[in-house]
């Protein structure tokens, strides 16, 4: 269930590159491997969210756990504290400098601030994925030769347009180490991409990026890691909507 796990030049081609295919067989099978012996996870992360129009780039810095089947806390910390709890069945946000929560069922949990590729970088399988995405290896050229040996830059390119904010495609960089993500990028609709050389630093649109770190596995979180009571007083702005509005970024 987990996988650390959101124009280029792939490595897989089409028809008859079976040494390219098999290479990416070896890569998802490697993957799953490692997301099937994962029963928990926790990780510290960096997400920059880029707006190409304006040139303006914003950061927040957090802390991720995971645990099998489906429970998620994101814990944002800068540049103001926002707290995230998942569970199979229900989906809940808050922040303690306004009070406001937050809360949905899971199945109508609204792709917000990332979330949806962080949600695919960290707790989908190599198997759903290939269900939802076409799959190939592609080259960053940004990656130092020694970074090509160490990481696989695998491409997801949603089969239906199901991803929000016109997003369409993600990169995951994956240690061959562990077979564990380490960054997760999400690209959304340019109106130069036809002329983008492959760089997805110089990706002609919006970007959202995760920087993953000290990532630890199997650590027996307790099922209270996982459990929140809304302070004394919260009641819910949003409760089961098929959307849900969060407050604006101050």
């Amino acid at each position: 269930m987990l996988l650390l796990a959101a124009a280029c030049a792939p490595l897989v081609a089409g028809e008859g590159s079976a040494p390219e295919s098999s290479e990416l067989d070896q890569v998802l099978a490697s993957m799953q491997k490692a997301a099937d012996a994962v029963q928990d996870l926790s990780a510290d992360f960096t997400y920059i969210r880029y707006a190409y129009d304006f040139e303006d780039e914003k950061r927040r810095v957090g802390t991720l756990r995971f645990k099998k089947p489906e429970f998620v806390r994101i814990d944002y910390e800068t540049p103001y504290l926002w707290h995230i709890y998942i569970s199979p069945e229900l989906y809940q946000d808050y922040r303690p400098d306004t009070n406001v929560l937050t809360r949905a069922r899971r199945d109508r949990t609204p792709g917000h601030e990332g979330n949806e590729t962080l949600g695919i970088a960290m707790s989908t399988s190599p198997t759903k994925l290939r269900e939802r995405f076409t799959l190939a290896l592609v080259e960053d050229p940004r990656l130092t030769p020694e970074e090509r040996q160490r990481y696989r830059v695998l491409e997801l390119r949603p089969k239906k347009d199901e991803l929000p904010e016109n997003v369409v495609m993600i990169w995951l960089w994956v240690d061959t180490g562990d077979w564990l993500p380490r960054r997760a990028m999400s690209f959304k609709r340019g109106s130069e991409a036809e002329a983008w050389d492959g760089d997805p630093g110089k990706w002609p649109g919006d970007t959202e990026t995760f920087l993953f770190a000290d990532i630890k596995t199997n650590q027996k979180l307790a099922d209270t890691v996982f459990e929140f009571t809304p302070p004394p007083g919260v009641k819910p702005v949003v409760d089961d909507l098929t959307a849900s509005p969060l407050p604006e970024e101050p």
